[in-house]
């Protein structure tokens, strides 16, 4: 199955025409508990279908960046706390990156949850939304307590967006 398939299956994306011509109505029946009901009729264009894939992509590609950001600037953070070496391998390298894993266990489940009973694309744009804001409140933080919280929503929103996409 390719890229496109995929995200028509887990309803990121509406369905392929088929036989049916651009810009035509199509109406696409859900893999919901309904078997069979048909959804609203959605009006699906191939160019449409491509932007859709992209904004996916580049949506996935920026909530994923922020994973690593910590580790290479362990040392300025610990200056910026005052921590010395005990102190920032401790408390950035291990308690901060707990507390951005053990979130993302929970958004995952929860994600894997809220996926069954509500579209995923607007499941997915609630936890780029969260983890846009957590990281915009990450350059915001002035003690190690806040950037905790911080980090600890941008993990749930990343974990969670594992099993919706």
């Amino acid at each position: 199955m390719n890229v496109q398939g995929y995200l028509e299956t887990v309803r990121l994306l509406p369905a392929r025409l088929g036989e049916a011509e651009a810009g035509t109505e199509t109406k696409a029946v859900l893999a919901d508990s309904h078997v069979g009901v048909e959804a609203s009729t959605r009006f699906v264009q191939p160019d449409n279908q491509s932007f859709s894939i992209a904004v996916v992509l580049v949506a996935l590609g920026f909530m994923y960046s922020v994973h690593n950001l910590i580790a290479p600037n362990m040392t300025a953070i610990a200056k910026l706390f005052h921590f010395d070496a005990y102190e920032r391998d401790a408390y950035i390298g291990g308690e901060l990156t707990l507390f951005f894993y053990f979130p993302g266990v929970i958004g995952a489940l929860l994600a894997g949850l809220l996926s069954g009973m509500m579209e995923r694309r607007m499941l997915l744009a609630a936890l780029a939304l969260i983890t846009s804001v957590s990281c915009l409140l990450t350059t915001c933080v002035h003690t190690f307590g806040e950037l905790v919280w911080a980090r600890a929503i941008t993990g749930l929103g990343i974990g969670g967006s594992l099993p919706v996409v």
